[in-house]
């Protein structure tokens, strides 16, 4: 199933939130400036962050790739869908656009840039990947099985996940 929802739900998904919109007229600058600066703080933070926690280097940038990289498909789009149904498409859009254009491969870069620090070079998977920009969801997990952490993905995605649903009730319950 979660090839299916990878290969054809998601595509399908943001094709129809580009295609039902004129792109042009919907981009939202000061948006994607917006989420792009709140991106590559938290990089630097958590960068700086699992630096000051002495993690090894792999793990550092493991986790600073989890953390920058909210998982807009499947969490946030029908959250979106809910609360703003008329603008979430676009929304979706922007995310997408922010994350796989300058986020992700930063993130990957930092990946590539640890392996040849300790003498290994993934410059094609990493080529492999920035091209097929597939959501960050996937990515992560495949990043850490190849670096021995496949204990941590799950429990990071566990995390990340209960730690988004209980700031979004938090946040809901506040603005109610």
């Amino acid at each position: 199933m979660g090839n299916s929802v990878l290969h054809i739900a998601m595509p399908a998904l943001l094709f129809r939130a580009l295609a039902t919109r004129d792109f042009a007229q919907e981009f939202q600058q000061g948006y994607v400036l917006a989420y792009l600066g709140g991106g590559l703080s938290v990089i630097v933070v958590a960068y700086l962050w699992f630096t000051l926690k002495d993690i090894d280097p792999v793990r550092r940038a493991l986790a600073v790739m989890g953390r920058s990289c909210s998982n807009s498909g499947f969490v946030g789009y029908p959250i979106m869908l809910l609360a703003f149904p008329d603008v979430a498409g676009i929304v979706l859009a922007l995310n997408m656009l922010v994350k796989n254009i300058p986020l992700n491969p930063l993130c990957l870069v930092l990946i590539d840039f640890v392996h040849r620090q300790t003498g290994e070079c993934h410059g094609a998977r990493l080529g492999v990947s920035l091209s097929t920009a597939m959501p960050m969801f996937g990515l992560y997990v495949v990043f850490a099985q190849e670096q021995g952490l496949e204990g941590a993905a799950p429990i990071a995605m566990l995390v990340a996940t209960s730690g988004g649903f209980l700031l979004l009730n938090a946040l809901m319950r506040w603005l109610i």
